[in-house]
């Protein structure tokens, strides 16, 4: 009821209205449950209602990658334009509209504030699913297709198929089903590549396809037939050039078990890609053409950043894998905002990926230098071994917001942090290093509002300057030493005796309580 009201004028007839649409008494029994959560789906407006009925198409109980999902509203055609903001902006509204609204649950936030991973309770999964069907926006299989095919021969009107079942696609495809716009399978087995042809022709104008689990050991030369695709999912162990033939594609996410793919040299036919992921290493071809990508995750830059903004000048969000020795300038990526290095250095972690470790590079030891565009927001360094003295470099951007260091992305067991440094930094975190000290000045973070400190075993304490910063809000420890932890305790001590008691810190989940006074007489 919260999340409805929350969202309605506050107007008493408004409330009432409401409140008489409430039974007197909710049972705790599953019908009334899913009542209430009813009502909250009626007082939707209209540009969400298709976002959350979409949400019963995942798998019960399973957790959402919401890039994943923004993703998919946008190839669905769900996210309305308002001239000013981008899509993906939107639609990160429209999420956290959802989130407000106590219909999606967050299960890890990033560190800028967007939502990460999210997951639906079982009734708001169980009310998606039952309006989705009774709405005819999509038809969910959850059971073997051959005794309920006709359900979807017969729905003429059907746009959406969401099966976590292995389909026989010969059986679901027969006869033909042109107004079916979207399937998502969620099982490992198809028939899909000993009957790809007449998939292709039954499902003709699909626009997404996922089939992130199903494993296939080729591309199906039919699948590159399907050119209204917006927004395609697989599993794959070579990138083979026929996928250059869809030019509608936005997004594209391949996924694979092999240590590392190579880009096609034709990649820039896909003239409205805006989104490449995957879950291997990516390397870069010599590309004839500019493209429009904003977004890439896992990208080798084995030729420097010059090569890589000749190929894609208008990048917003970059993962990249460096193995290279020579100077990596990120200045001349004018447009970007969000970077994730990952160097391939040692790692504090017991299980990295082999691949990630090839050659065991560090770039501090072999003096890489690394430059920034004044227009990130959003840094996180990844087993870069990078000396603290290279932090001159990152803590001068003017713009920079958010900053993760991770299982050494920095090395050395000093951290002095210089004058007047970060001034836009709100959230800051710090995780698996072997700093020992840190020492900051009163001028250092003056916006800082949340601070992040895990595995850092050998860190003796947080400097107590930071708790005159204020604007923070957070301190959040996990897994770290005694000295430390005494350190906090005394941070608390002297922000309860300032008066400070908006101060949250936690440690290992519990939180420090302040001390607040009894004025009671």
């Amino acid at each position: 009821m919260a999340g409805v009201l929350a969202k309605e004028p506050r107007r008493k007839d408004i409330w009432l209205k409401i409140s008489c649409s409430v039974h007197s008494y909710i049972a705790s029994d599953e019908k009334g449950c899913l009542e209430t959560i009813a009502l909250s789906y009626h007082h939707l407006p209209l540009h969400l209602k298709d976002c959350f009925l979409y949400l019963g198409g995942f798998l019960e109980d399973s957790q959402i990658y919401s890039p994943l999902l923004i993703c998919l509203w946008m190839a669905e055609g769900f996210i309305q334009e308002d001239g000013s903001r981008s899509l993906e902006e939107i639609a990160k509204g429209y999420l956290m509209d959802l989130v407000d609204r106590n219909l999606l649950i967050v299960e890890k936030w990033y560190i800028s504030g967007d939502v990460e991973l999210c997951k639906v309770h079982d009734l708001v999964r169980q009310l998606c699913v039952e309006k989705g069907k009774e709405e005819r926006f999509f038809l969910k299989i959850d059971w073997p297709p051959s005794n309920h095919h006709c359900e979807i021969v017969t729905t003429h009107k059907q746009r959406r198929v969401f099966t976590n079942q292995e389909i026989d696609i010969m059986t679901l495809s027969h006869p033909p089903t042109p107004s079916i716009r979207s399937f998502l399978c969620y099982h490992r087995k198809t028939t899909l590549t000993d009957n790809i042809s007449k998939f292709c022709s039954s499902f003709a104008l699909l626009r997404v396809l996922s089939l992130q689990k199903c494993i296939l050991i080729d591309f199906p030369p039919g699948l590159a037939l399907l050119v209204h695709l917006r927004f395609l999912e697989i599993w794959l162990s070579l990138f083979p050039p026929s996928i250059c033939n869809l030019w509608n594609l936005q997004t594209l996410v391949v996924r694979t078990s092999s240590s590392s793919m190579v880009l096609p040299s034709n990649i820039s036919n896909l003239v409205n890609l805006r989104h490449l992921a995957s879950n291997t290493n990516l390397y870069l071809p010599s590309i004839g053409k500019p493209m429009k990508l904003e977004v890439i995750t896992n990208v080798v830059l084995g030729n420097g950043v010059d090569n890589f903004q000749k190929c894609f000048p208008g990048i917003k969000d970059l993962t990249s894998i460096l193995y290279s020795d020579e100077e990596n300038d990120f200045e001349v990526l004018c447009y970007l905002q969000v970077l994730m290095l990952v160097g391939s250095g040692y790692s504090r972690r017991r299980s990295v990926e082999p691949e990630l470790l090839r050659g065991e590079q560090n770039l501090g030891k072999n003096h890489i230098i690394i430059r920034f565009p004044e227009t990130l927001k959003v840094l996180t360094l990844v087993r870069c071994g990078l000396p603290w003295s290279n932090m001159t470099i990152i803590q001068s951007l003017p713009n920079l917001e958010f900053l993760v260091i991770k299982d050494n992305g920095f090395e050395g067991t000093l951290w002095e942090t210089g004058e007047g440094q970060f001034q836009q930094l709100k959230a800051l975190r710090l995780e698996e290093l072997n700093i020992k000290k840190w020492e900051v000045s009163s001028t250092n973070f003056p916006h800082l509002e949340r601070l992040e400190v895990s595995n850092c075993i050998d860190l003796e304490e947080i400097p107590l300057e930071l708790g005159d910063i204020s604007t923070l809000e957070f301190i959040v420890v996990l897994n770290c030493g005694a000295s430390l932890l005494e350190s906090l305790q005394k941070i608390r001590d002297e922000q309860d005796d300032a008066g400070n008691y908006e101060l949250k810190i936690k440690v290992d989940g519990r939180n420090i309580p302040s001390c607040v006074p009894n004025h009671d007489h």
